[in-house]
């Protein structure tokens, strides 16, 4: 019987792997950068680079780093006001911030909203105004995105009610310090992205009465017109999230939803596609000739907020009925979904690089309706059995160790030098007053005790 017991038991755990495998999960290893009680939010990456927005650490949203292949974390940001919507390519890091500008005429603070540019290396940041050489946009400067030189931002003009605010996108080759317009029309175009030499970015407009969401590309260094394509123009339903990697589009597509809407709740029924977008490059005007968007995931709830790189798709999946998102992931163009991080909190703003995902998660966060939330970063190796190295000791620990080390050979020294002094067994003692007193030992004059030892403050 007890053998019977124990191979039940064998054959059952055999078939609860084989249906793990067949469920399908992404093979690799996920990692918590944050563990800080507050809001950690907008991460962003780049190879071994993390940076995100903090609210957990003082009065202002600051934006921080953590670096995979040393494990060090640090603060990046340290003018007022809050600091937030980071992304980082290479040495630089930009996000969005408030100048605090006076008025010449009426001596009065204005605050703007614009971006900050930041130098991982040097540990130095500049205003968008201060790295501009020219062409540089009145209003706000929101929501950026880099890649290699290139910066693109939405501004906006503030109009007077009821016209609503003008909202376009911009562009910053950090090489010459130029910004020069993308779109430039009284519609609002929003929440752009750029890859490569591709930008992307959602246009807003009314049809029927309501707003109408759809996906617009500019091809930077185009020298003949058109530059610029409408790619997922439906006035019918909303196309948005959009990500580009090489010359593929992928986004979220509400043409299956009840009101064909994205409402940002719990309703929405989102559907991914992609688009070939290299036929542009030919010139080809999208107007006249629309590129076909193909289904790419088509499933119950919603399934939206993807983000490519290389042939790895990640995206945000809200299936009907669950209690939270989850993270899934394939290979495009025809690879099988399996998951990435389930069963645990929502799962919002998603960011791959390679073979790295980010993401933040709502996990500790364990009373979900009050006012105060928890939420903090996440990272996900692909195939790999760790996630980068252990984090730094704090800089704290580290003074605290080379000041024990200091005093450690400050004594050692000391008893070098009384030991060299003292006497040997059995040899007559110097008198004193026939010893010359060696240079710098013994009591100072007075003079020498008022002009004090150059440099001999310690400071941390």
């Amino acid at each position: 019987m007890n053998r019977a017991l124990v191979l039940g038991v064998v054959v059952l755990t055999l078939v609860a792997t084989g249906a793990g495998t067949v469920l399908g999960r992404v093979a690799g290893t996920e990692r918590r950068v944050t563990d800080t009680y507050g809001v950690e939010e907008y991460p962003d990456i780049w190879e071994d680079t993390v940076v995100w927005a903090d609210k957990s650490q003082g009065d202002n949203e600051e934006i921080w780093t953590f670096d995979l292949s040393n494990g060090r974390m640090e603060q990046l940001s340290s003018a007022l006001g809050d600091k937030t919507w980071p992304r980082v390519f290479g040495d630089t890091v930009v996000w969005m911030q408030v100048d605090y500008t006076v008025d010449a005429i009426s001596g009065q603070t204005v605050l703007t909203d614009t971006l900050a540019i930041h130098s991982l290396s040097a540990k130095s940041t500049r205003l968008l105004k201060e790295v501009a050489s020219s062409g540089m946009p009145d209003g706000h400067q929101k929501f950026p995105d880099i890649y290699g030189d290139y910066i693109v931002f939405e501004n906006e003009i503030p109009r007077t009610a009821p016209d609503p605010s003008i909202f376009d996108i911009y562009l910053l080759d950090l090489r010459s310090g130029v910004i020069s317009p993308v779109t430039n029309d009284l519609l609002s175009e929003r929440l752009p992205a750029v890859f490569g030499n591709w930008v992307v970015w959602e246009e807003v407009s009314i049809a029927g009465g309501e707003a109408d969401v759809d996906l617009w590309v500019y091809r930077i260094g185009c020298t003949t017109a058109p530059c610029s394509w409408s790619v997922a123009n439906s006035p019918d339903w909303d196309e948005n999230w959009a990500s580009i990697s090489g010359d593929t589009l992928v986004y979220a597509d509400y043409r299956n939803d009840t009101n064909r809407r994205s409402d940002q709740d719990e309703t929405d029924n989102g559907d991914i596609y992609r688009i070939d977008l290299s036929p542009l490059l030919d010139g080809n005007p999208a107007n006249d000739s629309p590129l076909p968007a193909v289904p790419v995931i088509v499933a119950s709830g919603s399934q939206e907020e993807p983000r490519l790189f290389g042939d790895r798709m990640v995206w945000r999946d809200f299936r009907a009925n669950a209690t939270q998102a989850d993270l899934w992931a394939m290979r495009l163009p025809s690879g099988t979904p399996e998951e990435l991080a389930v069963g645990y909190g929502e799962k919002w703003r998603v960011q791959v690089w390679d073979d790295r995902v980010v993401w933040e998660d709502w996990r500790h966060d364990l009373v979900r309706t009050d006012d105060i939330d928890d939420f903090d970063i996440y990272v996900f190796c692909y195939d790999q059995p760790t996630c980068g190295v252990p984090r730094s000791e704090t800089p704290v620990l580290l003074y605290v160790t080379v000041v024990l080390i200091v005093l450690v050979a400050l004594v050692l020294a000391y008893w070098l030098i009384v030991r060299r002094e003292r006497p040997a067994d059995g040899e007559p003692v110097e008198p004193t007053r026939a010893r010359r007193p060696q240079k710098g030992k013994g009591p100072r004059s007075a003079a020498g005790k008022s002009k004090g030892k150059k440099g001999s403050t310690w400071r941390r």
